[in-house]
């Protein structure tokens, strides 16, 4: 079958998988343990997107010293790495459309600001990692979304027969969509997840996603 993409750039948490639950369960644990305020599951869920770094430093109620970002991040992986994402699920359809997607010759990368041991843990716990190509990760790439230099100088170089034109990225957050728009690559809102943006988001949406298995349509 010939495909509009070739290639498929999947945000992880509210695009593939439902992570909201763990997140909060984490980050409220964090923020106990180091002795600050722990948010609420609305304002956790606010910051998806963003960087462990910055999630933090925007759910603190007063600035963070250094020493106290750096103790916060290193407390958050811990328990996120204990719970090895027990209250997290797949969204509906994510693994038979990977499949499909493969099965059209299109490869799939995971590009996340989560840890790449984190992701990797997921797709193995998932059965997904037959299905993707490479994950991304905030802390193994020189970049981090939205910025375009991780599209042309981290992922485009190895799949060098493929175009622009040929590329989507698909992601819940405008994080995801900024990163496409920067990048200069159709992109595709999880509507479904955990950005909240249909009224708000202000850049061109070429497709919408009311369900993950809505991909196999657009991608023809």
């Amino acid at each position: 079958m010939s495909n509009r993409y070739r290639l498929l750039i999947a945000d992880f948490d509210g695009t593939l998988v439902e992570t909201l639950d763990d997140v909060a369960w984490c980050m409220k644990r964090t923020f106990e343990a180091n002795g600050f305020s722990a948010p609420d599951r609305d304002a956790v869920r606010a910051t998806t997107g963003l960087s462990l770094e910055d999630s933090l430093r925007r759910l603190c109620a007063g600035p963070l010293s250094s020493q106290e970002l750096s103790l916060s991040v290193q407390t958050y992986r811990t328990f996120y790495k204990t719970e090895q994402g027990r209250r997290s699920r797949l969204f509906p359809g994510v693994r038979k459309t990977l499949k499909e997607i493969n099965q059209r010759g299109v490869d799939v990368v995971i590009v996340s600001n989560k840890g790449v041991d984190a992701i990797r843990a997921a797709l193995s716990k998932f059965d997904l990692e037959e299905l993707i190509a490479k994950p991304f990760g905030a802390d193994v790439t020189r970049h981090r979304k939205p910025h375009p230099a991780l599209y042309h100088e981290e992922i485009k170089p190895l799949f060098p027969d493929v175009q622009d034109h040929e590329v989507l990225v698909v992601g819940d957050t405008g994080v995801d969509l900024e990163f496409a728009w920067n990048a200069g690559v159709a992109a595709c809102w999880a509507s479904y997840g955990y950005g909240g943006l249909e009224e708000r988001w202000p850049l061109e949406r070429q497709f919408i996603l009311r369900e993950f298995a809505d991909l196999l349509e657009i991608m023809a």
